[in-house]
């Protein structure tokens, strides 16, 4: 899947800026060492940040130079499938 690390690294840039997002407790990641792998906090903040995350791959994918092509058509649908699935509150 293209752009998936566009996607996950919209993820990490919501984990670091962690207290400016409300669903990101502040301490999330006390205690856990180098390298945990955080998920996410369960019920409708999940949605939220993997809404974040798809549209984010939405917006890379559809900014490739290949668009034009019909190369991309496939992971673009998957993906606003997954936008409808997960931001259905937006």
């Amino acid at each position: 899947m293209r752009c998936q690390k566009e996607h996950e690294q919209q993820h990490v840039d919501d984990f670091n800026a962690g207290l400016g997002n409300p669903w990101i407790p502040s301490d999330f990641c006390k205690g856990k060492k180098n390298g945990f792998r955080p998920g996410l906090p369960k019920g409708d903040p999940q949605n939220q940040e993997e809404c974040r995350g798809y549209q984010k791959q939405l917006d890379c994918l559809q900014n490739s130079p290949i668009v034009k092509s019909g190369a991309l058509d496939n992971d673009i649908n998957y993906v606003k499938d997954k936008c409808k699935q997960f931001c259905k509150q937006q």
